[in-house]
């Protein structure tokens, strides 16, 4: 696994994403989502979380363990009176969302 300090996907090319509606979330960030208390629809609650954050928000990228060519921008944001690792990742023009609490 390879480790960096600066986003492999711009957080502009991000949210342009999300707006295109090219946002897959998996099962436990809507699980980790709803234990939070997201509000529901849930996915329109991390689509919101995700057009809110700011560069240094940033934490930093690393490589998927299985694949070094797929790279996972991590985020930390603060919400809900919790912190939030939010990793955000880009396979072909999909935008894949995972969250847990930190």
């Amino acid at each position: 696994m390879r480790e960096k300090k600066t986003p492999h996907t711009r957080l502009h090319i991000v949210k342009l994403m999300v707006s295109q509606g090219k946002l897959r979330v998996t099962a436990n960030a809507f699980d980790g989502a709803a234990l939070l208390g997201f509000s529901f629809p849930l996915a329109v609650s991390i689509a919101s979380l995700i057009n809110s954050l700011k560069p240094y928000d940033f934490y930093k990228s690393r490589t998927a363990y299985h694949d070094r060519t797929i790279w996972h921008d991590v985020y930390r944001v603060g919400r809900h009176q919790r912190q939030i690792y939010l990793k955000l990742i880009v396979q072909g023009d999909v935008l894949i969302v995972s969250l847990k609490e930190r």
